[in-house]
């Protein structure tokens, strides 16, 4: 292994989401929390009564976590449910077959999509892409409206996005 050549730092917040199922969801992307991994330990007893842990076969992915900022008609939260409702608890059968936030181009779709956050250079170019394949959204967390702040704080909420498999590399 080779030591890099690119000794500039990564700046936050330089990413970029791509996402054909949710067009307006993808332009209030404002964090994202990339899934952790980890290998769990096997317990190996030996003979003197003594477990000695070795390491796990396996690697346990996380879920991929996305922040959106909520726009004043509600356009990235409604986007977000009417994916979620479409494949779970559809109103009629048009809504199974396609969500009112669909365009007519975009309805040969599938209940899943690929979600691919691109990691920016410090000049706004595309470096890094984290692949995320057969996404589909497991949770929406609640905006909290409320009369008593009285500042000007921008609401967000959250979606939890489970995949199939990710890929990483160079974009």
């Amino acid at each position: 292994m080779s030591l890099t050549d690119n000794k500039n730092l990564l700046q936050n917040p330089k990413f970029r989401m791509v996402c054909d199922r949710i067009p307006n969801l993808v332009n209030f992307a404002s964090e994202v929390t990339l899934p952790t991994l980890s290998v769990p330990a096997t317990p190996v007893p030996t003979p003197l009564g003594v477990v000695v842990k070795q390491h796990g076969d396996r690697v346990d992915v996380s879920d991929l976590q996305i922040t959106f900022t909520l726009d004043e008609d509600w356009t990235s939260y409604v986007e977000a449910v009417e994916w979620m409702f479409s494949y779970v608890t559809p109103k009629d059968m048009e809504q199974y077959k396609t969500p009112v936030s669909l365009t007519p181009q975009k309805q040969n779709f599938s209940k899943f999509a690929d979600i691919t956050i691109y990691s920016l250079t410090n000049k706004g170019n595309q470096n890094f892409a984290f692949n995320y394949k057969s996404c589909h959204p497991s949770s929406i967390t609640a905006p909290t409206l409320t009369t008593t702040n009285s500042s000007t704080a921008v609401l967000t909420f959250s979606v939890t996005f489970e995949y199939d498999y990710f890929e990483i590399g160079k974009s």
